[in-house]
């Protein structure tokens, strides 16, 4: 019998990814998320799905729920964490991927969740301001990191999952305790359970990330000097810890504005690469960057045409090409405009479409199987990014 969720014309695929650990000072990592002699089909099982894609990130987030009397529920919570998870349509096009963060599964009243993968810590530092208990409690000024330490276990099944800790005022034998605690707590995924006296169905549900989520490790570059954007960006997917990304495998417009190359601020590289998307490009227009398919990363202007249209008068609320062309809802992307051709329909176009109110541009999309789709709207400002460009913090 199929599901919903097939009949519409969707179908889900499952791998178990090939993590592959060398050791060294630090331990390398080869993540292979599509690990071929591992896969298989869950789609007549999925009760319900639904996901999101945003301009600056790309696949977001995505949740799956199976309900079957014949899921193996154990196996799921044993094994289901971090597969990498594919939704297709009935031609092959991928409409979203990531890996599974969490996996969540009901037996009667008895409700347990694992993960997620991203809160874990299996490689930890922290970084400290020294105490010195020897001359009477003085604090030195200027921040410590400690050593890492690593579980070569863990990341054998979950990737490198480096946790960065802030510990203000510590000694080093304090700061040292600290991270050795953190590795012992969390190199393994956490655990919550939760009873009720209300039965539920069986049931497993998969929340799942997009794997720009996982770029959630400290980048380091000490380095003087100065490069342009577009070079930083390049060098900090080349530096990501689990191989997961390269600048080999990405689309970078030229951004030629010239930022500092160091970076010794224990910054996560994604809290940096959205600092220099943030700065727009040469002409201070917005950036997307977005992984796509296969990890390949999309980062240049965004789009200056429309691409959808739509009719609010149709009661089916369909999107289509801009021009014609019927799509589905699930097909739809952000980092786009779409034109809604009713609306003040009598007025001329203006020259900007940021100036149009017919025209939205979507910045975020949410799908809900079968057929919801919301789409959310996005600033077309230009202040920021010349703001950012200078230097100077801004909305």
């Amino acid at each position: 019998m199929q599901s919903t969720f097939s009949t519409v014309g969707l179908s889900i695929r499952l791998w178990h990814p090939l993590i592959t650990i060398t050791e060294g000072t630090p331990n390398q990592c080869l993540w292979i998320p599509k690990h071929s002699q591992a896969s298989f089909d869950a789609d007549e099982n999925v009760s319900d799905y639904s996901h999101t894609i945003v301009d600056v990130g790309g696949y977001d987030t995505a949740s799956v729920t199976m309900t079957d009397d014949q899921i193996d529920m154990v196996w799921w919570l044993q094994w289901g964490l971090g597969m990498h998870l594919e939704v297709r349509d009935a031609s092959a096009e991928v409409i979203w991927e990531g890996f599974v963060d969490t996996v969540s599964a009901t037996f009667s009243g008895l409700a347990v969740t694992i993960g997620p993968i991203v809160d874990m810590g299996n490689r930890v530092s922290v970084v400290y301001t020294p105490t010195d208990l020897l001359i009477s409690g003085e604090v030195q000024q200027v921040p410590e990191e400690t050593i890492y330490v690593e579980d070569f276990f863990s990341q054998s099944r979950y990737g490198i999952q480096h946790l960065l800790l802030n510990a203000s005022k510590q000694t080093a034998v304090s700061a040292a305790l600290l991270r050795d605690k953190h590795l012992a707590d969390r190199k393994d995924p956490a655990v919550s359970q939760d009873w009720s006296s209300t039965p539920g169905d069986p049931a497993i549900t998969l929340g799942c990330k997009g794997y720009y989520h996982l770029l959630n490790w400290p980048y380091h570059n000490a380095t003087i000097g100065s490069q342009t954007v577009s070079a930083k960006i390049a060098d900090i997917l080349d530096a990501d810890i689990n191989g997961l990304f390269s600048s080999a495998n990405a689309d970078l417009m030229t951004m030629t504005t010239l930022v500092p190359t160091q970076e010794e601020q224990t910054r996560e590289a994604w809290a940096i690469l959205q600092s220099l998307v943030s700065l727009g490009d040469n002409f201070y227009r917005k950036t997307l960057f977005m992984v796509g398919p296969d990890q390949y990363v999309t980062y240049g202007t965004r789009p200056t045409e429309v691409r959808y249209e739509s009719f609010l008068s149709d009661p089916k609320q369909a999107i289509q090409n801009y021009g014609g062309g019927d799509l589905q809802k699930w097909q739809i992307r952000p980092g786009n405009w779409v034109q809604y051709n009713d609306l003040m329909a009598g007025f001329g176009p203006a020259f900007d479409l940021a100036e149009r109110l017919q025209v939205q541009y979507i910045s975020k999309v949410s799908f809900s199987a079968p057929d919801s789709l919301q789409l959310q709207g996005g600033s077309s400002f230009t202040v920021p990014q010349v703001l950012a460009q200078f230097g100077i913090a801004g909305e």
